[in-house]
């Protein structure tokens, strides 16, 4: 409920069956009636990041955060700017990480109790060097960067969603 209240967008949710390849992704396709676009979190992600961090779910939330930052890429027709021209998906990768750096910014300044290291370390687990491979979301040090810059905007006190995407699109492009 937080992220589709911080976000603005009312996606539908569920789980897919992604043994063998550890997942998660959004659409624009609308899965749930009285929802736009769909998030879907892969069982076995979901299982392996619970087991991996004990930060009460700060790692899952990250990327719940950042697909949900795909579906506003999609209701904002980002994605198609962001991918203008580009030989990987890296830029709206990037984006999509600025903004869950964001949402954990501003999680953090409601409760500054909780630890967000571990949403951090598994973007850094999750970046790649396929330089050349359609699917290149950034490499571990790119991807923590735009976390990194999300979660220093909301630090800053921009608790508005509007801004942060407009502060995002300025980050990757000035940066990938």
């Amino acid at each position: 409920m937080k992220l589709s209240a911080l976000f603005g967008q009312r996606p539908g949710f569920g789980f897919v069956d992604d043994r063998g390849a550890p997942n998660a992704y959004a659409t624009s396709d609308t899965l749930v009636p009285g929802t736009w676009g769909t998030v879907l979190y892969g069982a076995t992600l979901f299982r392996q990041t619970l087991a991996a961090y004990d930060d009460g779910g700060m790692a899952v939330m990250a990327v719940m955060a950042h697909e949900f930052g795909h579906v506003a890429q999609f209701a904002y027709g980002l994605d198609r700017r962001l991918l203008q021209g580009q030989a990987t998906v890296k830029r709206v990768e990037l984006h999509a990480d600025y903004l869950a750096g964001w949402y954990l910014g501003r999680r953090k300044a409601e409760q500054p109790e909780l630890s967000v290291w571990a949403a951090g370390d598994m973007l850094a687990g999750i970046g790649d060097y396929a330089f050349f491979d359609w699917n290149h979301h950034g490499t571990p040090e790119e991807r923590v960067a735009a976390a990194e810059a999300g979660f220093k905007l909301a630090g800053d006190g921009q608790a508005d969603f509007d801004p942060a995407v407009e502060r995002g699109l300025e980050f990757v492009l000035a940066n990938a």
